[in-house]
This record gives C-alpha cells, structure tokens and sequence, in this order.
C-alpha cells in the first residue's frame, strides 16, 4: 500500500509536466515557462480527480480481481480519461431542431451539428477527441504502473 502514494503521485503530474516541457520546449523563454506553469496547473486540475476518482478504483479493483498488468492498466487508464467527456459531450444529448454548430477539423471548417442533427463530421470530431482523451489517460495510467512496480521493488513489499 506505500508503494501507492508515489505511484498516484506519478499519475497525477505525469500529464502536467508533459505540458510544461512541452509549452517551455517550443518557446524556450521566461514567458513560455510562465505560461507553461498555467497550462500545468489547469491539466493538473483536470487530472487529479480522473486519478482520485477512476484511476484509484480501477487500479485496486484490478488487483483485487487478478487481472493487474501494463496491459489492463492501459486499458483503464484510457477508459478513465475518454469515457468522462466522450459520455458528457455525446452528440446525440444535444439534439434541437434548429441548431447548427461548425467546428475547425484538420484545418477546415467543417458542420458537426445540422439542424439538431450530428453529422458525419461530427461523429468524427467527437470520436477524435474521445480517443486522444483515452491516450492521455493511458499515459497516466503507465505513469502509475511503472512507479507503482518500481515503488514496490523498492520497498520490498
């Protein structure tokens, strides 16, 4: 159970730091740093609670059950992260007669919503943003497994 705390740690800032080093990486100046720290703080608000909330439970139901390896984990871990806004932002929950709504998708302005109706675009975009949710989660989750693995090596438990 020590090896826990780190390992939660680990997938809590995992994603954070991603974002840090990445915004600092492609600006490489005090302001891209700064606006490094704010793009952390709000992944790190975002995450936390996908870890606290889904991950956690995940982790110790997987355990409890037998079946916790790298693979399962990334399993979970990209549940966790896609099934929160893929169910919320659901196409079909929005359905008024009338709307219409566009969206930029791969650099062209495309209809996602038609008359009250999802378009084929619309599908797509949400299927798009659902899956790269779902990888984000999974680097959490592998963030988790690993330091979770190492932690326990560590303290021989």
């Amino acid at each position: 159970m020590r090896a826990l705390l780190p390992a939660t740690l680990a997938a809590m800032l995992a994603l954070p730091l991603m974002g840090l080093m990445l915004s600092w990486a492609g600006n490489g100046s005090m302001e891209g740093f700064q606006a490094g720290l704010f793009i952390a703080l709000m992944v790190f608000v975002v995450v936390a609670p996908h870890v606290l909330l889904l991950g956690l439970p995940a982790f110790l139901l997987l355990r409890r059950a037998g079946r916790l390896n790298g693979g399962s984990m990334a399993a979970a871990g990209f549940l966790a992260g896609a099934l929160p806004l893929g169910l919320y932002g659901w196409p079909y929950w929005r359905r008024h007669p009338g709307y219409t709504a566009t969206r930029s998708w791969l650099g062209d302005e495309v209809t996602v919503v038609a008359d009250g109706v999802p378009t084929l675009h619309g599908w797509l975009v949400h299927l798009q943003t659902v899956a790269v949710l779902g990888l984000l989660g999974t680097i959490s989750a592998l963030a988790f497994w690993w330091v979770w693995l190492y932690s326990r090596r560590r303290m021989h438990v």
